[in-house]
């Protein structure tokens, strides 16, 4: 998700937040499961407004706790983890 109002952009850095959004019922989701996936963010970069981009930082919720199941009463939770990409502007080419 980019939201351009509402992050910590700046003139060199790009914030992404990932989110989930699920269809499944509640009642079915009592297990967290981990995947890994490849996103194409070609068109949100395209949309970065600063002077050059050199970082970008991707803020993902991970799950905390001891136990793969979602369950009443469990320690489980949520906190952020952010990844960055450093010196992105020598990964790519403008034509």
């Amino acid at each position: 998700m980019y939201d351009k109002e509402n992050t910590a952009n700046d003139d060199n850095t790009m914030v992404l937040r990932l989110r989930h959004t699920s269809t499944e019922d509640a009642d079915k989701e009592k297990t967290v499961v981990t995947r890994y996936r490849a996103f194409n963010i070609a068109n949100v970069v395209s949309r970065f407004e600063g002077t050059k981009l050199k970082t970008i930082k991707i803020i993902v919720p991970e799950q905390t706790g001891d136990s793969p199941k979602i369950e009443e009463g469990s320690n489980n939770g949520y906190k952020d983890a952010t990844y960055t990409i450093n010196d992105y502007d020598k990964y790519v080419t403008n034509n």
